[in-house]
């Protein structure tokens, strides 16, 4: 793992967050262009339903603190990495993000999980020792190496990996417009064609199951930002899912930060 200089790390970090502020804001998913939301969905989780009896999500959801909460979040991502010996606009960026993550999960009605790991690279910037910042950015990086460990896990203990029409039920809901209208061939030909499907979705199970050695040692690390990267295109191709806020957490298998007593 090469080391470089926590402030450069910084900078990438908070480039790559108000690079998906952008994309957000030109999917018109910041709060301004959510303002008429109004049904939020909480499920049964007691974070979620904690913020709506305490009234943000509510008040967040009217346009001049919805406007104000988006200005702030953009405004703290870019004084993060213009003055990058600041903690408190790092602070404040990953508490909005927080924030922003539990309003837009709740008024769009499905809890995502993307918006995690940008928010947990946030955290080792709070820190102002080597130490404490070393110390969080590892702990990012073994979470990164959980995420993926504990879905194969869930795949391989609920049976889905030995069920040979698992992955043709999720194919089939997943790209159920497109099916409609007869749009998608390649799609049509793996739900046609079970063992090809279940050949790929054996495949993703492999390629998550594989992180586990990243618990042991770091010597792996370089094959594991492969499969990343192999993972996250095969999704995008086959389930036209683009997770690419979840791929900032690749930063913590190729870099380590140090701490100089001046901003580069």
């Amino acid at each position: 793992m090469r080391k470089l200089d926590a402030y450069i790390l910084k900078r990438m970090v908070f480039s790559f967050i108000l690079l998906d502020l952008a994309y957000r804001y030109f999917s018109s998913a910041l709060f301004h262009d959510l303002s008429g939301a109004v049904i939020p969905f909480t499920s049964l989780d007691l974070l979620y339903i904690g913020f709506h009896i305490l009234g943000f999500p509510q008040k967040l959801m009217t346009p001049p603190l919805g406007i104000i909460f988006d200005l702030l979040l953009i405004l703290s991502a870019i004084i993060s990495i213009f003055k990058v010996e600041w903690r408190w606009p790092t602070i404040a960026c990953g508490l909005l993000l927080f924030i922003y993550m539990i309003v837009f999960n709740s008024y769009t009605n499905h809890h995502y999980h993307s918006l995690i790991g940008v928010i947990l690279m946030t955290v080792p910037f709070y820190f102002k020792s080597e130490k404490s910042m070393s110390l969080s950015w590892q702990s990012v990086r073994y979470y990164f190496i959980f995420i993926f460990v504990s879905a194969s896990l869930w795949k391989l203990f609920r049976g889905a990996i030995f069920d040979g029409d698992h992955m043709v039920a999720i194919l089939k809901e997943q790209h159920l417009l497109s099916l409609a209208d007869n749009s998608n061939v390649f799609i049509e030909y793996l739900i046609s064609h079970s063992h090809m499907s279940q050949l790929l979705f054996i495949s993703a199970f492999t390629c998550q199951f594989l992180f586990v050695f990243g618990l042991f040692s770091r010597k792996f690390d370089f094959i594991l930002l492969i499969l990343l990267l192999i993972f996250m295109t095969m999704n995008l191709i086959v389930m036209h899912v683009f997770s690419f806020e979840l791929m900032i957490l690749g930063l913590t298998l190729i870099f380590t930060p140090i701490v100089r007593k001046n901003p580069v």
